[in-house]
Parts: structure tokens; C-alpha cells; sequence
């Protein structure tokens, strides 16, 4: 029954917004997805992208307009994201963005199951290991990033790392992958956007060959007597020679 409602949010005439749906409860009889796909076309359609762009922004997710519906025991949460400007109003494009149930939405977890998958396909190597994730969740921030690699943080300059074996890495007394050197992180790289891209290079903590080469010209996060050190770099398009405008 929940594969209907996302298979009709997935094509729902939306060209601007991004549908996040969150799900509780189990329907008793046939959920009416055809209802609820009309209810939010109507709802989509008096939006203004670029006043929901801005509460996206300022991570004021509570200033965006949230829509419910409840059927026979099944209860929906529906809210918008802007799509990027390249894909508003290109046919093809899925509108349901994200589904979560209960309200949690893990940002944590896709990082550190791509990770360790990776980390996975190359064995044990005699030289170091980096592995790259591209983040593509609308909100993820980087304090997922490093919850994702090093578990649990405390503070916001230098934070210190809580040994809590949370993270990809392990904890002092448990250290996990340290044949995985490194691990470079880009949030929303696409083919048709390489330009003001976040790329972070996080190194190991407890590494059994540290990683020192070419990538170590992108902005670091360095562990040191278990404080989280950042040190600033080359942006990833000045890496690669690319133009402001690019690939325009």
C-alpha cells in the first residue's frame, strides 16, 4: 500500500519542490494516493520557490509548510524543498526527495554505510586507502560529517573527539577500518556543478598508513591528541582549473 503513495509523490506535477515524506502508523485498506497526489499539486502550486529556498538556507526547517493527511490508521507528513534552478521544470526529474518514518531522518547513517562499503572492495592494501562519498541529503551539515567518521563531538572549535565507537573509525579502545586512510566527503557534487562545492578531506584518526599526497591541497579535518583540527585549502575548482562560470 505505501509503494503506491510513492510511486504516484515520485511523478506528481511538481516542477519546482522536492517532496520529503515522513510515515507512520500501517493503513487497514487502500491507501487513496491519487487524492493525496492531487491535494499536493494544489498545495505545491501557490508556493514561492525562492522564499522556501531561503528558510532552506537559514536551516529554519520549522518555517516550512508542512501538510498532513491521515487515512484509516496511516498518518503522512509531507514538505517541501526547492528543486535546484538546471532541474525546475525538467520532465523525468523524481519529486519524492527523501522518506523517513517516526519523524527521524539519518543523515549519519548513508555516509558511514557508503564508507565502510567502499572501504570494503579493496582488502588490505601496502599502501594508504582514501575513498570518496558525494552527500547528496538536502540537510546534512558538518556535524553529520563527523559523526558519520568520528562518532560523537563535543564543542565547536577543535571539537573533541568522545570515543564512543559511534563512528566509521571506532573509538582508542576499539579502533575499526584503520586501513582506510582517509576519506574525502563532497555535498552535492554534480556533473553540472563542480563550482563552490564543499570537499573536505577527514583523515583517520588511529590510520595504519596516513595519507600525505595530492588531495591534501582540498580543506582538512586532521585529528590531533584527539581534537578535531581544520586547516583551509584550495577550493576544488581552482584544483582543477575550472572557470566561475562552469559548465557554462
Amino acid at each position: 500500500m505505501i509503494h503506491s503513495i510513492n510511486d504516484s509523490l515520485n511523478y506528481l506535477n511538481s516542477p519546482d519542490f522536492f517532496i520529503h515524506l515522513d510515515v507512520s502508523g500501517a493503513p487497514r485498506s487502500p491507501v487513496p494516493a491519487t487524492k493525496i497526489r492531487n491535494w499536493l499539486e494544489r498545495e505545491l502550486s501557490i508556493l514561492n520557490p525562492e522564499l522556501i529556498n531561503r528558510f532552506v538556507e537559514l536551516r529554519r526547517l520549522d518555517l516550512l509548510p508542512r501538510w498532513r493527511f491521515e487515512h484509516d490508521g496511516l498518518r503522512l507528513t509531507c514538505y517541501p524543498t526547492p528543486k535546484p534552478p538546471e532541474l525546475r521544470g525538467t520532465p523525468g526529474v523524481r519529486t519524492l526527495a527523501t522518506k523517513s518514518f517516526g519523524g527521524i531522518i539519518d543523515s549519519e547513517g548513508p555516509i558511514r554505510d557508503a564508507v565502510a562499503a567502499k572501504a570494503k572492495r579493496y582488502g588490505i592494501l601496502d599502501l594508504p586507502l582514501v575513498v570518496a562519498v558525494n552527500a547528496t541529503d538536502h540537510f546534512i551539515s558538518e556535524r553529520d560529517v563527523l559523526g558519520a567518521l568520528c562518532g560523537s563531538v563535543s564543542g565547536w572549535v577543535e571539537p573533541e573527539i568522545l570515543n564512543d565507537s559511534r563512528g566509521v573509525w571506532g573509538s582508542n579502545k576499539r579502533p575499526a577500518w584503520t586501513r582506510l586512510s582517509a576519506v574525502l566527503v563532497t555535498r552535492k557534487l554534480r556533473p553540472d556543478k563542480m563550482v563552490a562545492i564543499p570537499a573536505w578531506l577527514y583523515h583517520n584518526p588511529r590510520p595504519k598508513r596516513p595519507y600525505v599526497g595530492e588531495l591534501t591541497r582540498l580543506p582538512q579535518i586532521i585529528p590531533r591528541n584527539n581534537r578535531l583540527i581544520t586547516h583551509n585549502g584550495e577550493s576544488l575548482e581552482s584544483i582543477l582549473g575550472l572557470p566561475s562560470g562552469f559548465p557554462e
